[in-house]
């Protein structure tokens, strides 16, 4: 069950259980060589476990942008969009220098020539 995701409590079904260090830009190729995604074929959302909130903060008029970190060090960026007053960016942003479990799928981000792993989060949980 869901927590903190902007459509409240109900199912949400996970593609698996992933480590921060897995991700990279093969693994991204890898998930878009399964689609096209759309309404008949969602994109996979992946779990990601016990991850330190580094930094959270605001990006534009709602958009919330995180840095969570693994056990290992491994970084990732994330993003939730229309979230920072929503139950899910309250409890990311409850979080920061804690640990939380957090959801979402994944892509690659081009921004200002520089391309990288973004989470977009769906959903977080306390463990």
């Amino acid at each position: 069950r869901q927590g903190a995701g902007q459509t409240g409590p109900g199912d949400l079904h996970l593609a698996g259980l992933l480590a921060p260090s897995a991700l990279g830009p093969d693994l991204i190729a890898q998930i878009d060589a399964a689609g096209p995604f759309g309404a008949a074929a969602p994109q996979p959302c992946y779990a990601f476990a016990d991850l330190c909130v580094q930094s959270v903060r605001r990006m534009g008029e709602s958009h919330l942008r995180t840095r969570l970190v693994g056990a290992d060090g491994s970084v990732i960026d994330a993003v939730a969009f229309r979230a920072f007053e929503t139950a899910l960016g309250t409890v990311v942003e409850a979080q920061q220098g804690r640990t939380l479990h957090v959801a979402g799928t994944l892509e690659m981000n081009s921004w200002n020539g520089r391309s990288s792993v973004q989470l977009n989060l769906t959903d977080a949980a306390l463990p």
